[in-house]
């Protein structure tokens, strides 16, 4: 759960202000940049190896590359650790209780909820149902790479969008 973009998203946000938007939209690109590079790599190692070592394979990507990364790079803005009087934040909890009750934020979370969803099952199951389909491995892992592309793409033009239109200054 450490890679998973709440944690490095909630850092990004004590480092910005004004181009919030495109700053998280270039972070959760690694995602996409992941589902790009990996699945030729995993696909390489099944391929000549095993499964295990595919595991073993990610493992240590993570071990030699991701963590050291983090470690380097992932912590708050000097600013961030500024603590709130209880006054604050009770008032924020009545403000976001007033918030998520809005039709506007139940139509969001109920179209991102089915985003993830639907992008999950995708994500999890295409290179299975390519294989099945008649494609080979290989040939599923550059579609998955592909995919992985467009993912990273659409969060960096997300990020850019979202800054230009939702200005608050």
């Amino acid at each position: 759960m450490g890679l998973w973009p709440v944690s490095y998203l909630r850092v990004v946000s004590t480092w910005f202000d004004r181009r919030l938007g495109l700053a998280i939209g270039i972070a959760n690109g690694g995602i996409g940049l992941g589902a790009a590079i990996l699945p030729p790599i995993i696909t390489y190692v099944i391929t000549n190896g095993s499964l295990q070592w595919a595991y073993v394979s990610l493992a240590v990507i993570v071990t030699v590359i991701v963590l050291p990364l983090n470690a380097l790079f992932l912590h708050d803005a000097p600013t961030a650790n500024a603590v709130r009087p209880a006054h604050d934040r009770a008032a924020a909890s009545a403000d976001f209780r007033r918030f998520v009750t809005t039709r506007s934020f139940v139509i969001l979370a109920t179209s991102f909820f089915l985003l993830g969803f639907v992008n999950t099952g995708l994500v999890t199951n295409q290179i299975s149902l390519l294989i099945d389909g008649g494609a080979t491995p290989q040939h599923a892992a550059v579609v998955q790479s592909v995919f992985g592309i467009a993912v990273l793409l659409g969060r960096f033009l997300t990020g850019s969008f979202s800054t230009m239109f939702l200005r608050s200054d």
